[in-house]
C-alpha cells in the first residue's frame, strides 16, 4: 500500500478536504475561499492549519515556529509519490512562503507514523515534495483585479526551498506535481 492510501486510515483525527468525482475541494475559511485540485488518481488532502491537524504540539509562537501551512497533499503521480505542502491566500502575501517552509516537519512526522505502524518503511523511492502557495486573485494597492485562470506566477528560492506560486481556483493535480498522470 502507499502513502496516499495508508495515511488517513493510520493516523486518528486527520481533517480531509472533501473528495469529489474531480479531485479535493480545498477550502480557507477564514477568506471564504476555495480551490478545486482536478486529480485523475489516488489523492489524500489533509488539512494541516487551523482545525486540522489537532494532535501535534504547537511550537513556540514567539519564535514564530508555530507557521504551518493550510494542506497536505499526497498523491501517486507518473508512478511516484508527491507531497505538496500548499498555503491558500485570497490575494497575494509574502509571509505564506514562511509557511510553507515550516510545514515540512508535520509532512515527515505523518509519514514516520505510518511507517512505524506499518512496521516497515515505504518502498516508494522517497517523496517528491513541493511547495505551493495559490492565491484567488493578486491585488495591487487595494485595486481589485478580476480572478485569473490557473497558472504559474512564479518560482523561487526561498530560504532552503523552491516555492511556487499559482493564481486561480481550479488547478490539476499534474500542474502541481510538474508529472503527466499515468
Amino acid at each position: 500500500m502507499s502513502l496516499v492510501s495508508e495515511l488517513p486510515g493510520t493516523v486518528e483525527g486527520l481533517a480531509l478536504a472533501p473528495s469529489n468525482a474531480d479531485g479535493v475541494l480545498l477550502t480557507d475559511e477564514q477568506s471564504g475561499m476555495q480551490v478545486q485540485v482536478l486529480a485523475g488518481v489516488p489523492i489524500t488532502a489533509i488539512r494541516l492549519g487551523a482545525g486540522g491537524v489537532g494532535h501535534v504540539p504547537r511550537l513556540n509562537l514567539r519564535a514564530g515556529l508555530n507557521l504551518i501551512c493550510d494542506y497536505l497533499l499526497v498523491a501517486e503521480v507518473s508512478g511516484r509519490t508527491h507531497a505538496i505542502l500548499v498555503e491558500l491566500k485570497a490575494t497575494w502575501d509574502p509571509r505564506a512562503r514562511e509557511q510553507v517552509r515550516r510545514s515540512l516537519p508535520l509532512l515527515a512526522y505523518l509519514r514516520t507514523v505510518c511507517e512505524v505502524e506499518r512496521e516497515a518503511p515505504f518502498d516508494d523511492g522517497g517523496l517528491e515534495t513541493s511547495y505551493l502557495i495559490i492565491c484567488e486573485n493578486r491585488r495591487l494597492n487595494k485595486q481589485t483585479l478580476r480572478a485569473e485562470p490557473a497558472r504559474t506566477v512564479d518560482s523561487e528560492d526561498y530560504r532552503d526551498v523552491r516555492v511556487r506560486t499559482y493564481i486561480g481556483t481550479t488547478v490539476s493535480i499534474e500542474v502541481l506535481t510538474g508529472a503527466s498522470p499515468r
